[in-house]
């Protein structure tokens, strides 16, 4: 009971007591449908499948915001899924050797391990949790002192000396900017690895000093020879829950369906779909399902080169030398494979579209350019040197934008340095272009792809001694001479025209002007309005753009009301801002008659 309070006591500093009560909830719900299923005579796989089918149905509700449910929040819940489904499956299986409400609500919470691991077996939880007195406790003790002191090495020591480079290649500044990616994503291997294996080295200490002997997590993963290997060192927990609960019943039941196909066509299948459903559990985007598919591809590479190749080969590596080479060999291999996945777990799917898509493209030593922000607006420092035409052209696209911009014909200044404003985002990837113009006449593209960030994290002691200090962003009190502000895109809608109107009456209001035009969430709206031959008037300038229609009220008096429109000929023009960029304008014009006079 003690450590269950400590529990909701360290949590609630993480997530509500709501949330913590209906974990607990479903909890108790799950255990009492565990002890029944152990009760069973006979293994019951209908109601067992029938409880895990609830359980993942209420995750995949949550997780993937297929309805809001704002009461339980999402943090820890995947690794509860996991504990749910072991102690269900265990308990159908008739594994379960006591049961015990208490200690498997404290398993299903344990704060130690509650938001990402190592996914524990219920036995051995509750075998140490029920333990009063042991010999283990000066051993856990020490151990756990020692777990924790690595932990904290690793998390708050070595992680900061690679986080900003791991995560933004560009900070390397190569002329070569595929380079500056390699060099980042090993820097990002090695960032996830003490990152995710520093947290399950404090999580493991933690729970030693409680008297819980957790399991271990990793075990020198990026060491392993083979990517079999790798997934039985990496996250050895999880891999082990994918292993008994996903792969195995997959590849059983596949046999039975294709039963006189190759055991390897079959274990192929078990490679997809089991990676399949790892990518998808590790993140809602499709990013991450291109990553379990990379892994699944790869194991069945693997497997290939086993049977067909290396199994008939391994009886001639008869010197240690040989041996020792063809680890170091299939290491550096399984490593660089892992290495090069990463990519697609740490990039969203529109980076990765950017990156593929200009891979062999070389950054040109001509361009230059720095991050700037201007009365809080980011913006893009270009300085093209190389340059005497009159003009130049530059053509830009980003992740965060659905298609490329181009602007042309920028007269070129005497320092020949220039200033876009890519977009209003705190970062972004951005592929940009410049080349000279003489009119008709063009010159050759210069491109460069880099990322355009604040620059908000700063290069820790270490971090500048080893790689020297990121570049940040020059920050200055005005928008700088020369700012290029392309325009905004107007949005459009199949359902929505540009801008339209019509005249009519609203109770206790009078006659109105009742506008419609495309609502855009992420712009405000600004509408401006005249009468007849009069100036241009402001109506209203900061219009929420997920708005789509308006009344135009006016200051007339008609049958006791008095804002009724003037009648006559009224002209509107409608545009989107976006920080300082703005859309054209759109116009339209409406006719209200003399009703006054009816």
């Amino acid at each position: 009971m003690l450590l269950l309070l400590g529990s909701v006591i360290v949590l609630s500093t993480l997530t509500t007591f709501v949330s913590l009560g209906l974990i607990l909830i479903i909890s108790t719900l799950v255990y009492h449908g565990g002890k029944l299923l152990g009760r069973l005579q006979k293994r019951n796989l209908y109601l067992q499948g029938l409880m895990i089918a609830v359980l993942i149905f209420l995750f995949v509700l949550k997780n993937y915001k297929i309805v809001g449910f704002d009461l339980l929040q999402r943090i820890g819940l995947s690794y509860i899924l996991f504990r749910l489904i072991h102690f269900l499956i265990e308990s159908g299986n008739k594994s379960i050797k006591e049961y015990s409400w208490i200690n498997f609500l404290n398993y299903i919470i344990f704060f130690p391990t509650f938001i990402a691991g190592p996914i524990d077996d219920y036995n051995n939880f509750n075998y140490w949790a029920k333990q009063k007195h042991n010999t283990y406790k000066t051993l856990l003790i020490k151990a756990g002192v020692f777990r924790l002191l690595l932990g904290v090495l690793k998390k708050f020591f070595l992680v900061p000396i690679i986080l900003s480079y791991s995560l933004d290649f560009s900070l390397f500044e190569h002329e070569m900017w595929q380079e500056s990616l390699g060099l980042s994503l090993v820097l990002y291997s090695f960032y996830i690895l003490f990152d995710f294996s520093g947290y399950s080295d404090i999580a493991i200490g933690t729970a030693y000093l409680i008297g819980i002997k957790t399991p271990e997590n990793f075990n020198t993963p990026y060491l392993a020879p083979s990517l079999s290997n790798f997934w039985k060192r990496w996250h050895m927990t999880f891999s082990d829950f994918l292993f008994k609960y996903v792969f195995k019943p997959i590849v059983i039941n596949l046999s039975k369906v294709f039963n006189k196909a190759p055991r390897l066509f079959v274990s192929s299948l078990g490679y997809i779909l089991t990676f399949t459903i790892c990518g998808i559990w590790h993140g809602t985007t499709l990013n991450f399902l291109y990553w379990g598919l990379w892994h699944g591809v790869g194991l069945i590479l693997f497997k290939l080169w086993d049977v067909y190749f290396f199994q008939k080969k391994k009886s001639k590596l008869t010197t240690a030398f040989q041996r020792g080479a063809s680890y170091l060999g299939g290491m550096l291999v399984t490593f660089s494979f892992v290495t090069a996945g990463w990519f697609f777990f740490n990039y969203n799917t529109s980076t990765i579209g950017m990156v593929l898509s200009h891979l062999t493209e070389k950054n040109s030593t001509e361009i230059i350019t720095s991050p700037l922000i201007a009365k809080n607006n980011l913006s893009l420092r270009i300085e093209y040197p190389e340059n005497n035409a009159p003009f130049i052209d530059i053509c830009y696209s980003s992740n965060r934008m659905e298609k490329e911009m181009m602007i042309e014909n920028i007269k070129t200044t005497p320092d020949n340095v220039y200033y876009i404003l890519p977009l209003k985002a705190e970062k972004q990837l951005l592929h940009v272009k410049v080349r000279s113009s003489y009119g008709e006449k063009k010159g050759a593209w210069k491109s460069k792809t880099l990322y355009l960030t604040r620059g908000k994290i700063k290069a820790s002691y270490l971090e500048k001694i080893i790689f020297g200090q990121p570049p940040l962003a020059e920050n200055i009190p005005s928008l700088p001479a020369g700012l290029i502000i392309p325009d905004l895109d107007f949005p459009t809608s199949p359902n929505y025209p540009f801008i339209d109107g019509k005249v009519e009456y609203v109770d206790d209001y009078g006659w109105a002007i009742r506008l419609k035009f495309c609502p855009a969430n992420q712009y405000t709206i600004e509408i401006q309005q005249k009468v007849e031959d009069e100036a241009w008037k402001t109506y209203i300038q900061d219009l929420p753009g997920k708005k789509n229609f308006m009344h135009i009220h006016g200051l007339e008096t008609f049958n006791g009301t008095d804002r009724n429109v003037k009648p006559g000929k009224h002209h509107f023009r409608i545009r989107y801002h976006n920080g300082l960029r703005k859309s054209e304008w759109k116009e339209t014009t409406i006719s209200v008659q003399d009703y006054v006079n009816g």
